[in-house]
C-alpha cells in the first residue's frame, strides 16, 4: 500500500509553511481518503507515464496511477510525498470466530465466575 500526502507551499515571512491539501492511501483496490478536503480532485487528475506515454487514470491502475503522481504534481508550488506502508491486517476476534463456527451469537458482555 501507498500513502500519498500532497502539499501546497505557501511561502510566508518565517519560510515556506506546508498547507496539507489529500491525505490517502492506494492499493490495488482503489484510493481511501485519510485527511484534506481535495483527495476527489486529486483522484479525478489523469497523469502520463513518461516511459511508455500512456495516460494512467486512477480508477483503472491506482498504484501505478499513485507512482506517477510526484512527476505529475511535483513542481511549482505542490509537494508530494509517497511512503510504502504495510496493508493493516485485522486479527480475528477468536471468542467472535468460536460463536459464528457453533452458529451462536457473540454476547455484548460475559461475566466470569471464580
Amino acid at each position: 500500500m501507498i500513502r500519498v500526502s500532497i502539499n501546497q507551499i505557501s511561502p510566508s515571512a518565517s519560510g515556506d509553511v506546508p498547507v496539507l491539501l489529500a491525505q490517502f492511501s492506494v492499493d490495488s483496490s482503489g484510493i481511501h481518503a485519510e485527511a484534506g478536503e481535495r483527495t476527489d480532485v486529486v483522484a479525478s487528475i489523469s497523469v502520463i507515464d513518461p516511459e511508455s506515454g500512456d495516460r494512467v487514470l486512477s480508477g483503472e491502475d491506482p498504484v501505478r496511477w499513485a507512482r506517477l503522481l510526484p512527476l505529475a504534481l511535483g513542481s511549482g508550488d505542490l509537494a508530494v510525498n509517497l511512503q510504502e506502508v504495510e496493508a493493516v491486517r485485522e486479527e480475528p476476534d477468536p471468542v467472535r470466530a468460536l460463536a459464528q463456527e457453533i452458529g451462536d451469537e457473540v454476547p455484548a458482555r460475559a461475566e466470569y465466575a471464580f
